[in-house]
């Protein structure tokens, strides 16, 4: 029960949210012919704070640099559906997504509104752009606002001890106002965010929640082996005063929670 209800976070954060990844520009003197179309469709209004939205393409997995990013210029996101078209050099891309940007703030990565993915898959859809098929039609795309509705902050530090497993491909952090337990827990994330780094020994971290009761804030990987997807629950953050129970921060909007530190230990967790 509890291993699929894992595999249910997993379908909530790949496929609503955006990785965002390095992507080449083209320098050559030739007109780019080649590119990708399609429609972002809105499932509800964004909240008045928006400043833009565009569409993003990334040729690498997992996320590089914001700058590195091909993008569709801004759309017009008071709109219930909006078509997009991105010139790209020919080439293999991983992931396309629908970034959101804030008034008054930069853009981040996390600002994830949505994730084109693949047909029965939790993973992006690659794109091949090749001088045979120069252009990719219906890379639709359905963007959803609960998941940028934030306003408050956990910041802390993740510490990786011992070996990386060499499969390892996403690390999904996320926050809970319940101690999930069945795969209907999984849907209430106050917060999550797809882009921390993989095979690092430190991962501090600012993580943008919903103002709640935060009783179960992990770390979790997903990998792709032999086609087949695998997912796991590395770490756990702990009550200072009670080590190996699940630790409860309240944080209210505006506010930030600092010393959310969880400890990963690889020894512990089954390959």
């Amino acid at each position: 029960m509890r291993k699929k209800a894992i595999q249910d976070l997993a379908t909530l954060a790949l496929g609503t949210g955006l990785l965002l990844f390095a992507c080449e520009v083209d320098h050559g003197l030739g007109p780019i012919r080649s590119k990708i179309r399609g429609r972002v469709i809105f499932v509800d209004k964004l909240p008045p704070n928006t400043d833009q939205v565009q569409v993003a393409v990334a040729k690498t997995f997992p996320p590089k640099a914001l700058l590195d990013l091909g993008l569709s210029g801004p759309l017009p996101f008071w709109q219930d559906t909006v078509e997009y078209e991105i010139l790209l050099p020919l080439g293999h891309y991983e992931a396309v997504g629908v970034l959101w940007k804030e008034k008054g703030r930069t853009w981040s990565i996390s600002s994830i509104l949505g994730l084109y993915t693949r047909r029965n898959s939790l993973l992006p859809q690659a794109i091949d752009l090749t001088s045979e098929h120069p252009v990719k039609d219906s890379v639709d795309i359905y963007a959803d606002p609960a998941l940028i509705m934030r306003g408050a902050f956990l910041a802390g530090r993740i510490t990786y001890v011992g070996q990386w497993l060499p499969d390892i491909q996403i690390i999904v952090l996320a926050a809970f106002p319940v101690i999930p337990e069945v795969q209907v827990d999984y849907l209430t994330a106050r917060g999550m965010d797809l882009t921390r780094p993989v095979g690092v020994q430190y991962d501090d971290f600012l993580l943008d929640v919903t103002p709640d009761t935060l009783k179960y804030i992990a770390v979790f990987s997903i990998s792709q082996v032999a086609g087949e997807l695998k997912f796991r629950e590395l770490g756990v953050y702990e009550d200072p005063l009670h080590p190996g129970e699940p630790g409860k921060v309240y944080v209210a909007k505006g506010d930030t929670a600092r010393g959310i530190n969880i400890r990963v230990d690889f020894s512990k967790v089954q390959p």
